[in-house]
């Protein structure tokens, strides 16, 4: 009778930390799903609009405005030339203004870029416009979209 005890006790633990865990990560994605601003889940909430993983980062920085613009600036801590396949970004010769729709919201030092570019762009699954623009030379790499715009949203830096 001790064994079969045990083994109840043990498959009703694990039951348990399986509905725990389904209900943690479910939790998790409607909140990376939902998070428009910059106080928490930029980076899995940028993963789960677009679709492309962001790596590992030493530093970053989040900005967001009344419009529903947010852009946050990463540097990656990386193989780039593996992200680059990765991501699927393209070389580009245009200017980091022309690139971004949210530039204006950067801090000057957050404004320079080299000519070793890469970006992507693309709209959502939910219609939401977004681009991703990778400085090879530095490893810093903008992420922004275009949230629909709210009452509730204020500039964030």
């Amino acid at each position: 009778m001790t064994i079969k005890k045990g083994i109840k006790n043990l498959l009703a633990t694990g039951l348990v930390l399986v509905l725990a865990g389904s209900l943690f990560f479910g939790w998790a994605w409607s909140e990376a799903r939902q998070a428009q601003g910059c106080d928490r889940f930029v980076i899995d909430s940028y993963e789960v609009h677009i679709g492309v993983d962001i790596p590992a980062v030493s530093s970053w920085n989040c900005h967001l405005d009344g419009e529903g613009r947010r852009i946050a600036v990463y540097t990656l801590d990386t193989d780039l030339d593996h992200y680059i396949r990765k991501a699927r970004l393209r070389p580009t010769m245009e200017p980091l203004k022309q690139l971004l729709f949210a530039f204006s919201l950067l801090n000057l030092d957050e404004q320079e870029g080299s000519s070793q570019l890469y970006s992507t762009s693309g709209v959502s699954g939910t219609g939401m416009p977004w681009n991703m623009v990778l400085d090879k030379a530095t490893g810093r790499l903008w992420v922004e979209i275009q949230f629909a715009a709210t009452p509730n949203h204020e500039t964030q830096t």
